[in-house]
């Protein structure tokens, strides 16, 4: 029994499940088998008999189910099905136009849910992303890439399988994702931000950013009742923010500042 100890703790620092509840059950049969042999236990009939009755009651108190559908085959159940699956299935989404998928993203080509449809099977976790975008050198076949999707907070890795020019300035773009969940076979049509770089630091408002003196470009903080000017190294540009570089020197802005958005009339403005 020993030896069965040993596998039971191996199984669980590996995290096999499986395996645990195996070795469980051996366990469990092995103590019960040495109970009676040292007349620790005569018998086990009325526990028999006191499952065997639970048994019967919970049989009793199910129900049938009011439909039975069968599935054609065996995958990952998804309780969702909108009708596109038959469209828009890995093997024939390559081959839609610019046009179709328009047509589907704007509501212009809706279909109906199948009938006695509880929801879809998928045979693995990976899937296609479609999409209509202004033609962009940085997005090539053969790219790694991230993509923020709007119904969830996660980041996904993807790779472009392919781009297809559609002479009018735009291309149709076709990504690999490795990671479907809910988030994305909840909603068929979700908007998409590609992420080429990673950047990291603090993000200050445009219109906080003032200069000193000395030219520096910073931000004015709120340090209790003062008002300090502090430097921002720059490490990325937005539209309406940059972000500065998350440092300890307390002569540039820290995560912790307050930001003053207001201009301070001291002469030193710009």
């Amino acid at each position: 029994m020993f030896g069965e100890y040993d596998l039971l703790i191996s199984a669980s620092i590996d995290n096999d499940f499986d395996s645990v509840k195996k070795y469980e059950g051996e366990i469990s049969q092995i103590m019960s088998i040495y109970n009676i042999v040292t007349n620790k236990t005569d018998s086990y009939d009325n526990t028999i008999s006191s499952l065997n009755k639970e048994l019967k009651d919970l049989k009793k108190s199910a129900k049938k189910p009011k439909e039975k559908i069968d599935a054609s085959s065996t995958g990952y159940f998804v309780s969702y099905a909108d009708g596109y699956e038959v469209l828009l299935n890995k093997e024939k989404c390559v081959n839609l136009s610019k046009q179709q998928i328009l047509d589907i993203i704007e509501g212009n080509d809706s279909v109906a849910k199948p009938p006695n449809s509880a929801g879809k099977l998928l045979k693995d976790y990976s899937c296609k992303i479609l999409m209509v975008i202004d033609n962009d050198e940085r997005v090539v076949q053969g790219l790694y890439l991230k993509a923020m999707l709007s119904a969830s907070k996660e980041t996904y890795n993807v790779y472009v399988d392919s781009v297809k020019d559609t002479g009018d300035g735009q291309s149709i773009v076709i990504l690999s994702c490795d990671s479907l969940d809910e988030a994305l076979v909840s909603e068929r049509v979700q908007r998409i931000e590609l992420v080429f770089d990673d950047y990291t630091g603090l993000k200050v408002p445009r219109e906080a950013i003032r200069f000193n003196e000395n030219k520096d470009k910073g931000v004015y903080v709120i340090l209790g009742q003062d008002v300090q000017f502090k430097k921002i190294d720059i490490v990325y540009e937005g539209e309406d923010y940059v972000l500065s570089k998350n440092t300890s020197n307390e002569d540039y802005l820290l995560l912790y500042d307050q930001i003053l958005l207001e201009a301070v009339k001291n002469g030193n403005d710009e």
